[in-house]
């Protein structure tokens, strides 16, 4: 990506090196509705405190801006453009409404796009001359649901209509809609889009239509988009101590607290990563709402902001100067894989 934003500050020695992620993206209508106004600056404000010591650090530190985490996969991109390439560790943080937790999951994500085509005509005088292609929408939808109870209960399928019609007196000859598909791996959410795939060609083909679908993917195979993650035990001990000595109670996650996706999983299965979640204070609302838009902006943000940039550069520090810190992350990182 041109656009995207990189610094890097040496210490008095060139190795090990430490990736902070500045992570930058909005959503559409309610903006900061997932906090990348406080994620972004974080990883600056962390930079900006290890640059300030550099001379006492036992290795590098380097910036990325990341854009596009919202569906765009701005960090797959990066890491086929090998931008990632001879970091030890990489760090972001995030913000949310739920206790402080270091060993979040991900789920594997991707979208699929479903464009239903019919055959236009005058919905009173002539419908028998028409294929419409809502119908074939609606019956795909309606299937999928029932779908749902024959699936796995780690996998989470949700749906839009992005366009069914211009006209009440027109029978549509296109309609189009979109899923989410989630679950614990990637290769479930294939098999989750194949059978989405089979019953929209057979509710189409029913009524005569017929449906093009894109799946949401990378440029190149040899990344996934967006994949399940894999946590660093070393790296959850630096920043639990870290958060410890911050005054912060991290609690371990559990499966009433939620979980999402998000491309630093990528990046996770290539690199050791942490992706730490910080309780924000002063909303119970959970993030893309408007409510926890409302508390990223507020006095409670900078709160936060001040300990993320904490967390992480104390955190950098531990790992670039402590005792097999970094050898402990490169064995987890290498067992976890087995």
């Amino acid at each position: 990506m041109t656009n995207t934003l990189q610094a890097h500050v040496p210490g008095h020695k060139s190795n090990p090196r430490v990736g902070i992620l500045s992570e930058y993206d909005a959503l559409p209508e309610i903006g900061h509705a997932c906090g990348h106004n406080l994620i972004g600056t974080s990883g600056v404000g962390a930079f900006l405190v290890l640059a300030a010591i550099a001379d006492e650090l036992d290795g590098s530190v380097a910036l990325y801006g990341t854009p596009g985490e919202e569906g765009g996969g701005g960090k797959v991109t990066m890491l086929e453009a090998d931008t990632f390439d001879g970091l030890d560790t990489v760090m972001m943080t995030h913000p949310i409404h739920a206790d402080s937790m270091v060993d979040t999951p991900f789920l594997a994500s991707t979208g699929l796009t479903l464009k239903f085509h019919g055959k236009p005509s005058h919905a009173a005088a002539a419908p028998e001359h028409g294929i419409n292609a809502v119908d074939a929408l609606v019956n795909t939808y309606v299937a999928v649901n029932g779908m749902r109870q024959r699936m796995p209960s780690d996998v989470n399928i949700c749906g839009i209509i992005r366009h069914g019609g211009t006209a009440g007196n027109v029978i549509p000859d296109y309609a189009e809609m979109f899923y989410v598909v989630r679950a614990d791996t990637w290769h479930k959410t294939q098999d989750a889009v194949d059978k989405i795939l089979q019953i929209a060609e057979g509710s189409s083909a029913a009524i005569g239509a017929t449906v093009e679908s894109e799946m949401m993917k990378s440029q190149y195979a040899k990344f996934q988009f967006y994949t399940e993650d894999k946590q660093n035990d070393a790296l959850k001990d630096v920043f639990r101590s870290n958060l410890d000595s911050l005054g912060i109670k991290v609690t371990p996650w559990n499966k009433n607290m939620g979980v999402g996706s998000t491309d630093f999983a990528n990046v996770s299965l290539e690199i050791p990563g942490m992706h730490l979640m910080l309780k924000l204070d002063g909303t119970d609302s959970p993030p893309h709402t408007r409510e926890f838009a409302e508390a990223a902006g507020s006095e409670n943000g900078r709160k936060w902001l001040r300990e993320a940039i904490l967390a992480m550069a104390y955190s950098t520090i531990d790992v670039l100067n402590g005792d097999q810190t970094l050898q402990r992350i490169q064995k987890d990182f290498v067992a976890a894989a087995d």
